[in-house]
C-alpha cells in the first residue's frame, strides 16, 4: 500500500499487477516483518533510520492481501538511493516508475516464490506519508469497529475489482481519508 498526502486527502497505490486477493490473518505475518526488519536495519547502519510494518498485515486479526508492507524513514532521500545496490542485494527490486506520482517516495518489492511478498516503501521520517500510514494503522489496531467496517469494504471491493488493482485502491481511498479525517464512519 502506498499513501500520499495532498492536504488532508490520501491517494493509496500498490503494484497493479497483482490480483486482489484477501487472504485470511496470517500469524507469521509480524515474524516475516521482523526478519526483513533485521535485514534492513543492517542496510541502512549508519544513517538513522525507523522502520515500520503498516498496511492491513500489521494489524493482528485483520485479513489481508497477503503482502507484508514494510516502511523505511530516513532524515533524507539521498540515504535511501545510496543504497539501492544493498537493497537489491536483499533481493529489493526497485520500481522507479511509481516517482512520477510519488516524487517523495522511494518504492520496492521483494518476491518470493515467484509472488510478491514484500512493499518496501522509503520515505522521510515523520513526512506526510509516513505519518498518515502511522495513524491509519494505529487507529485500525485501536479500534476493531473501524477494523471491521474496513474488512468488509476491502472484502466487497476485492470481489468487484479481482483484476483491476487500481479500481480497487482507488475505492478504498474514501474510507481511508474518513478515517483519518476523524469522520464518523
Amino acid at each position: 500500500m502506498r499513501v500520499q498526502c495532498k492536504k488532508s486527502q490520501v491517494v493509496i497505490d500498490q503494484d497493479m499487477t497483482i490480483p486482489v486477493r484477501i487472504a485470511p490473518y496470517d500469524t507469521t505475518w509480524p515474524a516475516k516483518f521482523e526478519v526483513e526488519r533485521d535485514r534492513l536495519a543492517r542496510v541502512f547502519s549508519g544513517v538513522p533510520f525507523h522502520i515500520e510494518h503498516v498496511g492491513s498485515t500489521a494489524v493482528p486479526n485483520l485479513d489481508a492481501k497477503p503482502i507484508v508492507d514494510l516502511m523505511v524513514g530516513v532524515d533524507e532521500l539521498r540515504h535511501i538511493e545510496a543504497r539501492l545496490g544493498e537493497l537489491h542485494n536483499e533481493g529489493y527490486e526497485y520500481v522507479a516508475d511509481y516517482e512520477r506520482e510519488m516524487p517523495d517516495r522511494r518504492y520496492f518489492r521483494k518476491r518470493r516464490l515467484g509472488r510478491v511478498a514484500y512493499h518496501l516503501h522509503c520515505v522521510v521520517h515523520n513526512s506526510g506519508f509516513w505519518r498518515s500510514h502511522i495513524e491509519f494503522r494505529d487507529r485500525l489496531r485501536s479500534d476493531p469497529d473501524v477494523a471491521a467496517r474496513y474488512l468488509e469494504l476491502k472484502e466487497e471491493l476485492a470481489a468487484k475489482h479481482r483484476e483491476d488493482g487500481r479500481a480497487y485502491t482507488e475505492a478504498k481511498s474514501t474510507f481511508i481519508n474518513g478515517v483519518l479525517r476523524g469522520a464518523s464512519l
